[in-house]
């Protein structure tokens, strides 16, 4: 997966949320790429910080030891100042594995990996895990 962030746009928007769970029109809840020398995600419920990631520290995000870089995760982030765009992209070691990042309509962040055998995602990740999570 490639995310790439044009610097000169206002809008940073990585996902957007649903409005609810049957209506996939926008809702209020976005994840936003903070560019610079210690990138982070964090998602805003209208133009509010809900949570966020903390900063990437070429290994993991510090809010977000358990989803980091190894253990068939990886991750890059690459600034291409010349350009005005800022790139970054995820991937997993074992090209079999689906795995993909959710927003859902609450405002929680879902990493979910696909299992074949009975035929569903299941959540290995979730940025709302307690009430200590919020922002």
């Amino acid at each position: 997966m490639r995310l790439v962030i044009d610097q000169q746009m206002e809008e940073k928007a990585v996902l957007r949320s649903w409005k609810n769970t049957s209506d996939p029109s926008s809702g209020r809840f976005k994840l936003i790429l903070i560019a610079g020398a210690l990138p982070d995600f964090v998602t805003q419920y209208d133009d509010k910080p809900y949570w966020r990631s903390g900063p990437w520290n070429g290994s993991h995000f510090l809010g977000v030891p358990s989803v980091s870089a190894g253990a068939g995760n990886e991750f890059w982030f690459m600034n291409n100042d010349n350009e005005g765009t800022f790139d970054f992209l995820f991937s997993v070691a074992n090209q079999s594995i689906l795995a993909n990042y959710v927003l859902n309509y609450d405002g929680n962040v879902f990493l979910k990996n696909w299992d074949g055998a009975n035929r569903k995602w299941n959540v290995s990740w979730q940025s709302l895990g307690s009430e200590c999570e919020f922002y």
